[in-house]
């Protein structure tokens, strides 16, 4: 009996070596047939993560678009050299989200609230729509499941661009179920932003007292978006109190100018003409605010005085196409 039971336990211990040896074998295929993709998600993870984490802290604009080129011709390859691979297409949509950032006239908020979104050029329009098509494979690789921030990437890219609509945007941020989750502020803001434009007001405003709530002042931003959400009084009352506690002049400025856009749609001609002229005395070399102010004087019957507002308002810029379509007019 002990004879014929100790070959079988040799051989039994054969096979379990054997098969050790296999899977070494195997492991050690698998790692050197995806070297390329273990490479990048080190590079990923390590070397491009601080480097974006460096450009953030770059103030020099053109310095700023050389590292992000570089970083983006390094996405480039990676991809090419890993095009199932996730993690290089979302970097390589955050590298170019961030290149349509630095393309921009000024921050998104900032053109947001001074209604200036037009002003984006086409620079950044075509990265931030490669960014949209990178999250996009991104997310199809994924099954789905990608970052929050990502998606909130995403939709913004989609806003500034016209890429979807509205509703189309609200539907990418369906996964964020709590505003809270998003680490960056102007994330969340951007997230009640979407609600209030997508017919969700309530929600999006509840997220948005809380933000102002937290910082314990009245916002540019909610003034906004009640102005956006065709909320008159409240934006109105929002703007006058930023006015009394703000100090910069060019807040002020544009709050004169925002109020008097408010009275314009609302036929009050009259109280418009005092906030545009107190935002183009505040800011002489600002053309649009003496475009509205023309545009006043002129809903008032004073074409006279409508003729020389914008005859001031070409002497600043004699190739502005608006100006000239106006005094062609009259």
């Amino acid at each position: 009996m002990y004879t014929r039971y100790k070959p079988r336990k040799r051989d039994s211990k054969f096979l379990k070596l054997f098969f050790l040896a296999c899977a070494a074998v195997g492991l050690s295929y698998l790692i050197y047939e995806y070297r390329g993709v273990l490479f990048f998600w080190k590079y990923n993870i390590s070397k491009l993560d601080r480097e974006i984490m460096s450009v953030d802290r770059v103030q020099d604009r053109q310095r700023r678009l050389r590292m992000l080129s570089d970083l983006d011709r390094a996405n480039g390859v990676c991809k090419k050299e890993n095009p199932m691979s996730m993690e290089a297409h979302l970097s390589s949509g955050k590298v170019k989200y961030l290149l349509g950032e630095a393309h921009m006239p000024a921050k998104f908020n900032d053109l947001l609230i001074a209604d200036r979104l037009g002003d984006v050029g086409e620079d950044s329009r075509n990265y931030f729509i490669a960014s949209i098509k990178d999250v996009k494979k991104a997310i199809a690789l994924s099954g789905g499941g990608i970052r929050e921030k990502y998606l909130v990437m995403m939709a913004r890219s989609c806003f500034i661009t016209g890429f979807y609509g509205i509703a189309d945007i609200a539907e990418i941020l369906t996964p964020v179920k709590n505003s809270e989750s998003l680490e960056d502020l102007e994330d969340r803001r951007f997230f009640a932003m979407v609600h209030i434009l997508n017919n969700n007001e309530n929600f999006g405003f509840d997220v948005l007292n809380k933000i102002q709530e937290s910082e314990g002042a009245p916002s540019l931003y909610m003034a906004t978006m009640y102005r956006l959400a065709k909320k008159f009084t409240n934006a109105l009352m929002e703007y006058r109190k930023v006015l009394e506690t703000s100090q910069d002049p060019g807040a002020k400025n544009l709050i004169h100018f925002n109020l008097g856009k408010i009275y314009y749609v609302q036929g009050l001609h009259a109280e418009a003409i005092r906030e545009f002229t107190e935002a183009a005395e505040g800011n002489p070399a600002e053309i649009s605010y003496r475009i509205w102010l023309g545009k006043s004087y002129d809903s008032l019957g004073d074409r006279g005085k409508a003729r020389e507002t914008w005859l001031a308002a070409q002497s600043i810029d004699k190739n502005n196409g608006e100006v000239k379509k106006l005094l062609e007019r009259k």
